[in-house]
Parts: structure tokens; C-alpha cells; sequence
């Protein structure tokens, strides 16, 4: 198995079949969405483009940095290559093609000689090349959200372009979730097919375990050091990569140095990749918000794993409505996310940026470079302290740990609310035979949870139930968790009988929702 070949394989090989399925004689579009830009064009050049489609032309725009010209000559170029199988200027191109596609290039000509090119000229073009060659075409198009605003007329040329051509297959990306999903239901929801929406950064943590094990490769790091990076490096693809790259060359067999040593290359060195993206972030604050101080002191408190609105007023910063306000602001800035009681920075590793580095790089200048550098060194030893007590600590402790932070909270996870218990004390009956344990927490509500290690079979959610019936009380949230999975059957009887399930992946989520490292058995992990 190859490192390409776990991320992003489902995503990859969904797209194959989607484009075999259309050289076959089916079209379905495709819609690319995640919250950060660099991982879509990631995909999208290093899985899609070194790809060979046989007998299909691929169009590729990214609608972020073109003009309505630019945009224009950009699809000229791709179709023209692409049909001749040949790279050289657009005027050689239009040369060469003239004696195949006439009447195709003398619409180039036409359109190349207009200032301004509206995006129905675009289509037009697609249209007469597929109309002249019979051949078929995919058009990619990135950030196509910005469109809009490039384009007079945009949605109604496009929907009539996408019913009426089903020689063009349309793959749209953007790393605007929310803009992009109300086009998608909105402007463009009555497309004949509509889009298929494929959303990025949805890997689990197990497949990102994995993903960086197989990238170390030869290097054979533990299950400690593996754990501890996909703690903090979330789940794009391409920070995997990077840092991969970078632990291969500056290794050591202290796995708590390597780590140190990996954080410091990465991250604090400011020629690094990560702290370019990470203070482009903050530059961008400082240009588009007069009062960005305001934002970059709640991002630091996010960070440092204040995400209550109640715990961020109780340091003071401002006042409710003005903490509202500008939580609202970094929300549209997709630069947090609103989860109902709690706020949470999106990008993780951004998120450890910010409380282990940059908290110390806006110290007054009293504070030498020496000096930011060792209250680094010191944060992290905190963090790695913090992970190995953790990583260590008995499974059943931890889950009892995190349902202990719960406190009434509400949380939105996508499209469905959740509210958690407020349990004040626990009272843990163990089934060893079953290796199966039961909790009784009482709070403001009893819950009554099972939880087991390994993967959850059909029996063991008829044995949590049968112990459950004993409990009367009608107000008792039932609960089953399991550090693996559950087999289809157990999903199926929870479901009939109105449980609430909860595999690795979402005890993981709610780690990371409530700050506290995640759990991953290597265990469990089949490769």
C-alpha cells in the first residue's frame, strides 16, 4: 500500500468511476468542497492531473485569480493542447489546429479579439468543439464561486450550458463551503443531474494514522509519536506530507526529540511552509479588520482551549455583544467554527501555531529571540508532558474524563444538534466476560453508557439493552461506546431502539472539541 493510497483513495477512486462512468455514456458532475483552498488544488493537481483520460479533453480554470479574459484564453489553451497532444503558444496552437477544427478556431479568433469575454463566449466554445470532433470534455473549475462576480449572467448561462451538453462533464471545487453550498441548492439546484458533493478533510483519524506511517517509510516510529502528530496536524493531506518530508531528514531515535525537532523545523522556523500559510492568516486579519487585535486575542484563547462563550468573557476582552460580533466575524472568515455552545479554531495545526508560537512572537521586544525561542521549547515540553500522561492513561479513564467536560452543551455537528449531559460523578460496573463496562452518571440527567474497546457486535448491544431495561426512569440518555466500530447488525438494532452510538471517530471528534488528545489503538487498525 502506498502513502497515495489511503487519504484520499475513496475521494480518487470515486472520481475515476464518476469519469469512467461518463466516457461510458452516464454524466454525473462533481462538486469538490473543503475549507482550505491549498488541499483542493492539491488534489486536484497531484491525483487528478497526472491522470490520463483516453479520448476526453480536460478543461482547467481556477476562477480565483483570472479575469473574464484571462479565463477565456486559459480554456482556449487547455482545449487546443489537450486535442493536439502538444504544449507551445496559444497563436502556434491556433495555427496548428486550423486545418482540423476550422470553425472552432475561427470562433477563437473572433472571441480573442473582444476586450471584454463574457462566460457565455466560454461555453460556446465548448460547445462548438465538442459539436466539430465529437470528442468529450471535463471542465474543472476551482474557486468557480467567484464566478459570479467575474461574470454577468453567470448561473443562467452555465445551467443552460450543463442541461443541454451531456458531452461535458463539470467538476466544480471551492474552499468556500457555505457560499458554495447555497449556489449548489439555489442557483444551480435545478441542473439536470444536479451535483454530486464530495466534501474534502473527511478522512478519520485511523486512515490518518496510517496515512503517516506509511509516508515514514522505512523509519519505523511508534504508536506514540505517530499519535501525538496526527493530534495536532488534523487532517489535510498535504500538511501529512510536509511534515513527513521533513521528519524523514532531521530524524532520532529520542522520539520526544525527533518531535521536538520536527516542530521546530516545520512550524517555528519562519522560512517554513507552515509559518508562511499560518501569518498570511494574521496578515489577511490585519488587512481586511480595523480591530483585528480583538480577533487575534480570541483566536489565542481558542487555542489555549477556552471555547465556551462564558469562559472567553470571563478573561475580559470585551463585552457579550461585542464577543458575538467578532466570534461571527472569524465564522465567515471560515477561520472558526460555530459549533453551538463551543467555538473551535478549524484548522488544528493553526490552532497549535497559535498558542505554542505565535503567542510568543507578539511579546513586547523586550523579549529577545533566545528568550521566544526557549518559552517555545517550554510550551511544548508542557504539551508533549500533557500527551504522554495521556497517551498512556487507561482508555475507560479518558472516555470518563471527556464526559465529565460535557455541561449541557448543545453542539451543531453538520446538520444534526447534540446535547450532552451534565454529569457531576460516574459508577463504573465491569463485565469482563464481555469485555464490556457500564456507567451510570448522574448530573443534572442519569446517563447509562456501555463501552467497549473492540468492535461492537449485534450481542453486545442486546446485552447493554437488556441491562438497560432495568432502568425505569424514562429521563436516562442512553449511551453506547466502543474505541473501534460497529458492525452494520449493531448499528441497526441501536437505530430501532433509539441509541446513541458512538464509534473511535467520534470520540476522537469530541476530543479534539474539548481539547484533550485523541485515542488510537494501532490494534485495531487492519491494513
Amino acid at each position: 500500500m502506498t502513502s497515495n493510497n489511503i487519504f484520499f483513495q475513496e475521494i480518487v477512486s470515486l472520481i475515476d468511476k464518476r469519469i469512467d462512468s461518463f466516457r461510458e455514456g452516464y454524466r454525473q458532475n462533481l462538486a469538490l468542497l473543503s475549507n482550505d483552498r491549498e488541499e483542493i488544488s492539491y488534489l486536484l493537481n497531484k491525483h487528478l492531473s497526472i491522470k490520463e483520460y483516453k479520448g476526453i479533453v480536460i478543461l482547467y480554470i481556477n476562477a480565483l485569480y483570472m479575469g473574464d479574459r484571462e479565463i477565456y484564453k486559459n480554456v482556449v489553451y487547455d482545449l487546443l493542447s489537450n486535442y493536439l497532444y502538444t504544449q507551445n503558444n496559444l497563436d502556434s496552437l491556433i495555427v496548428s489546429a486550423e486545418g482540423t477544427i476550422p470553425l472552432t478556431t475561427s470562433l477563437i479568433r473572433d472571441n480573442l479579439g473582444k476586450k471584454s469575454i463574457p462566460f457565455i463566449k466560454v461555453l460556446e466554445l465548448i460547445n462548438r468543439f465538442i459539436n466539430e470532433t465529437s470528442r468529450k470534455c471535463i471542465f474543472i473549475i476551482e474557486e468557480f464561486t467567484n464566478l459570479k462576480e467575474t461574470f454577468d449572467n453567470f448561473h443562467q448561462d452555465f445551467s443552460q450550458f450543463i442541461m443541454l451538453q451531456k458531452m461535458c462533464m463539470v467538476i466544480l471545487a471551492s474552499s468556500d463551503i457555505e457560499s458554495a453550498q447555497k449556489m449548489l441548492s439555489a442557483e444551480l439546484n435545478f441542473l439536470f443531474g444536479n451535483f454530486e458533493k464530495i466534501f474534502l478533510g473527511e478522512s478519520n483519524f485511523i486512515n490518518s494514522y496510517i496515512y503517516l506511517k506509511e509516508a515514514l517509510k522505512p523509519l519505523n516510529p511508534s504508536p506514540f509519536l505517530l499519535s501525538f502528530f496526527v493530534d495536532i496536524l488534523g487532517k489535510n493531506i498535504i500538511y501529512y506530507d510536509i511534515m513527513a518530508e521533513n521528519m524523514k531528514k532531521y530524524n532520532d531515535s529520542d522520539e520526544v526529540k525527533w518531535i521536538e525537532i520536527a516542530i521546530e523545523n516545520s512550524l517555528y522556523r519562519k522560512e517554513s511552509y507552515f509559518y508562511q500559510k499560518f501569518i498570511g492568516i494574521i496578515d489577511k486579519l490585519k488587512e481586511k479588520v480595523k480591530d483585528h487585535i480583538f480577533l487575534l486575542r480570541i483566536l489565542l484563547t481558542l487555542s489555549n482551549g477556552y471555547s465556551r462563550k462564558k469562559d472567553i468573557l470571563s478573561l475580559e476582552i470585551c463585552d457579550s455583544k461585542i464577543l458575538l460580533t467578532k466570534l461571527q466575524k472569524l465564522v465567515d472568515m471560515g477561520i472558526i467554527s460555530n459549533l453551538g455552545d463551543l467555538y473551535k479554531i478549524k484548522d488544528e495545526l493553526f490552532s497549535f501555531w497559535l498558542s505554542h508560537i505565535f503567542c510568543f512572537e507578539i511579546y513586547p521586544n523586550i523579549f529577545s529571540y533566545h528568550q521566544k525561542r526557549y518559552l517555545f521549547r517550554e510550551k511544548l515540553c508542557e504539551t508533549l508532558k500533557i500527551f504522554t500522561d495521556s497517551f498512556y492513561k487507561d482508555k475507560l479513564k479518558r472516555v470518563l474524563e471527556l464526559l465529565n467536560s460535557f455541561n449541557d452543551d448543545i453542539l451543531k455537528l453538520g446538520i444534526n444538534k447534540l446535547k450532552l449531559p451534565y454529569v457531576e460523578k460516574t459508577k463504573v460496573i465491569s463485565y469482563p466476560e464481555g469485555n464490556i463496562n457500564l456507567i451510570i452518571g448522574e448530573g443534572k440527567e442519569i446517563i447509562f453508557a456501555g463501552i467497549k474497546e473492540g468492535l461492537v457486535e449485534d450481542t453486545d448491544i442486546i446485552y447493554y439493552l437488556e441491562k438497560a431495561s432495568a432502568l425505569k426512569n424514562k429521563n436516562v440518555k442512553r449511551i453506547f461506546i466502543t474505541l473501534d466500530r460497529f458492525t452494520t447488525s449493531a448499528k441497526v438494532i441501536s437505530e430501532q431502539n433509539k441509541l446513541l452510538t458512538w464509534d473511535n471517530s467520534d470520540i476522537n471528534n469530541l476530543l479534539k472539541i474539548y481539547h484533550k488528545p485523541i485515542i488510537i489503538d494501532e490494534n485495531i487498525i487492519n491494513f
